[in-house]
């Protein structure tokens, strides 16, 4: 039989993005889609007939896979060649993609928990903001305020003007003192589904600001008709406490997997 894995040279591969997107149980993590994002797209081909697609991100790692369902039969033939040809040494598994999951521990792989998916929010649960804060769209002199506060939330600050200039990014305040920020992002193109997450000026933490401003993120997409979903990892205790004070469950984990017995942390 035979299997090839070649670059997608150019194609756009968001019709099968799409299809995985809305077979999965639960919302892609935004964390893995930002990584996709920077990652090379491969489409995979059974005896040259298109059998699925995936990506590899900048450090040998499987940032996604996809195998259409007529080729499920045939996955771990098609898994093990993913893995060959494009030298696969760590591999990005949400815990609800029962496909990759099933791949990764049919070879026992080893694996590490990385982060938390939070896809439910219990309902009468709300936390009202304090009746002194304020919010509004940030401004480019609130993106400064931010960036001065920031402790990590970001990525960099090419990541926090993305989110400002995209208009994803909430600024909260009492009579301007920054009290804290949050963010309200797309996770996939067409979908009604946002991921959220805040950060807390250091001077105002431990007063209940985070769940609040959670609450409110949550509350404002869902006035939208948008479905609120948020993520963290795993050693981030602050984070899920956070998350779990605002009503939000986590029945789900994000895995790496590694394709080698040399593990590396």
């Amino acid at each position: 039989m035979s299997i090839q894995i070649v670059t997608s040279a150019g194609r756009d591969l968001h019709h099968l993005r799409r299809e995985r997107f809305y077979k999965l149980p639960e919302p892609q993590e935004l964390f893995l889609e930002l990584m996709v994002r920077s990652s090379t797209a491969y489409i995979i081909f059974v005896e040259d007939e298109e059998a699925g697609y995936c990506y590899r991100g900048n450090e040998d790692d499987l940032t996604e896979l996809h195998i259409h369902t007529p080729f499920l039969p045939l996955g771990g033939q098609i898994f093990s060649s993913v893995l060959k040809n494009l030298d696969i040494k760590y591999i990005w598994c949400q815990t609800f993609d029962r496909n990759m999951a099933a791949l990764c521990t049919e070879k026992n792989f080893t694996y590490e928990v990385v982060g938390c998916h939070y896809r439910e929010r219990l309902p009468g649960r709300e936390i009202d903001l304090p009746g002194s804060i304020e919010v509004r769209p940030a401004a480019v002199a609130d993106l400064e305020k931010i960036l001065e506060k920031d402790d990590s939330f970001f990525e960099s600050r090419e990541e926090a003007e993305m989110i400002f200039n995209q208009e994803h990014l909430l600024y909260f305040h009492q009579k301007e003192e920054f009290i804290g920020c949050g963010t309200v992002m797309q996770v996939f193109g067409d979908s009604r589904v946002y991921d959220i997450g805040m950060l807390v000026s250091p001077e105002h933490r431990q007063k209940g600001y985070g769940a609040a401003i959670i609450s409110y993120l949550a509350s404002y997409c869902e006035s939208r008709g948008w479905r609120p979903i948020a993520g963290c990892a795993i050693d981030n205790i602050g984070s899920r406490k956070t998350l779990e004070k605002a009503g939000f469950v986590s029945r789900d984990r994000l895995l790496r997997f590694f394709t080698s017995s040399q593990r590396s942390l």
